[in-house]
Protein backbone atom coordinates (compact mmCIF):
# COMPACT_ATOMS: atom_id res chain seq x y z
CA UNK A 1 0.00 0.00 0.00
CA UNK A 2 1.52 3.40 -1.14
CA UNK A 3 0.55 6.74 0.62
CA UNK A 4 -0.62 7.56 4.03
CA UNK A 5 -3.69 6.38 4.26
CA UNK A 6 -3.78 6.44 8.08
CA UNK A 7 -6.21 9.63 8.27
CA UNK A 8 -8.65 7.52 6.20
CA UNK A 9 -9.34 4.84 8.28
CA UNK A 10 -11.13 5.32 11.24
CA UNK A 11 -13.00 3.21 13.77
CA UNK A 12 -16.19 2.66 11.98
CA UNK A 13 -13.48 1.44 9.23
CA UNK A 14 -12.37 -1.18 11.45
CA UNK A 15 -15.85 -1.95 13.39
CA UNK A 16 -18.53 -1.54 10.71
CA UNK A 17 -21.23 -1.60 13.47
CA UNK A 18 -19.29 0.99 15.71
CA UNK A 19 -22.31 3.44 15.74
CA UNK A 20 -25.03 1.20 17.15
CA UNK A 21 -24.55 -0.48 20.41
CA UNK A 22 -20.77 -0.70 20.42
CA UNK A 23 -20.95 2.68 20.12
CA UNK A 24 -22.95 3.03 23.27
CA UNK A 25 -21.00 1.04 25.15
CA UNK A 26 -17.47 2.07 24.70
CA UNK A 27 -15.82 4.51 22.94
CA UNK A 28 -13.36 2.57 20.55
CA UNK A 29 -11.23 5.99 19.22
CA UNK A 30 -10.25 6.40 23.57
CA UNK A 31 -8.63 2.80 23.72
CA UNK A 32 -4.75 2.95 22.85
CA UNK A 33 -4.18 -0.63 20.32
CA UNK A 34 -2.38 -2.02 23.31
CA UNK A 35 -5.66 -1.66 25.20
CA UNK A 36 -8.03 -3.41 22.51
CA UNK A 37 -5.48 -5.94 22.55
CA UNK A 38 -5.50 -6.48 25.86
CA UNK A 39 -9.38 -6.80 26.62
CA UNK A 40 -9.69 -8.85 23.55
CA UNK A 41 -7.04 -11.51 25.00
CA UNK A 42 -8.68 -11.47 28.84
CA UNK A 43 -12.35 -12.00 26.82
CA UNK A 44 -10.92 -14.03 24.46
CA UNK A 45 -13.55 -12.21 21.68
CA UNK A 46 -12.64 -9.33 19.29
CA UNK A 47 -14.06 -5.89 20.35
CA UNK A 48 -16.17 -5.95 17.65
CA UNK A 49 -18.21 -8.80 19.22
CA UNK A 50 -19.51 -6.12 22.02
CA UNK A 51 -22.00 -5.02 18.73
CA UNK A 52 -23.70 -8.26 18.79
CA UNK A 53 -25.92 -8.85 20.86
CA UNK A 54 -25.54 -12.96 20.24
CA UNK A 55 -22.38 -12.39 22.41
CA UNK A 56 -21.93 -12.63 25.66
CA UNK A 57 -20.83 -9.41 27.32
CA UNK A 58 -19.49 -9.76 30.86
CA UNK A 59 -16.06 -11.07 30.51
CA UNK A 60 -15.61 -8.28 27.60
CA UNK A 61 -17.10 -5.34 30.48
CA UNK A 62 -15.31 -6.77 32.87
CA UNK A 63 -12.46 -6.47 30.71
CA UNK A 64 -12.75 -2.94 29.48
CA UNK A 65 -13.18 -2.08 33.21
CA UNK A 66 -9.95 -3.80 33.77
CA UNK A 67 -8.33 -1.73 31.17
CA UNK A 68 -9.77 1.67 31.68
CA UNK A 69 -9.19 1.71 35.59
CA UNK A 70 -5.32 0.16 34.84
CA UNK A 71 -5.27 3.33 33.68
CA UNK A 72 -5.61 5.52 37.07
CA UNK A 73 -4.55 2.42 39.42
CA UNK A 74 -1.79 0.23 38.25
CA UNK A 75 -3.01 -2.27 41.37
CA UNK A 76 -6.46 -2.75 40.33
CA UNK A 77 -7.05 -6.24 39.64
CA UNK A 78 -9.52 -7.69 36.99
CA UNK A 79 -10.80 -9.51 40.01
CA UNK A 80 -12.02 -5.95 41.61
CA UNK A 81 -13.36 -5.75 37.82
CA UNK A 82 -15.31 -8.57 37.88
CA UNK A 83 -17.32 -7.60 41.06
CA UNK A 84 -18.36 -4.46 39.69
CA UNK A 85 -22.21 -4.04 38.84
CA UNK A 86 -23.71 -3.13 35.78
CA UNK A 87 -24.45 0.90 37.15
CA UNK A 88 -20.71 1.01 38.35
CA UNK A 89 -19.37 -0.03 34.70
CA UNK A 90 -21.80 1.82 32.65
CA UNK A 91 -20.75 4.78 34.86
CA UNK A 92 -17.00 4.14 34.45
CA UNK A 93 -17.75 4.03 30.44
CA UNK A 94 -19.58 7.28 30.68
CA UNK A 95 -16.66 9.23 32.71
CA UNK A 96 -13.82 7.51 30.12
CA UNK A 97 -15.68 8.26 27.15
CA UNK A 98 -16.01 12.21 29.00
CA UNK A 99 -12.19 12.11 28.88
CA UNK A 100 -11.87 13.00 24.94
Amino acid sequence: IAGDWSSDVCSSDLFPSHDTQLGRIVDINNLTLGEVSRIEEISGLPLSAMADEAQPKGKQLAAVAFVLMKRSDKTYTMKQAEELTMPEVMELLGKASEKK
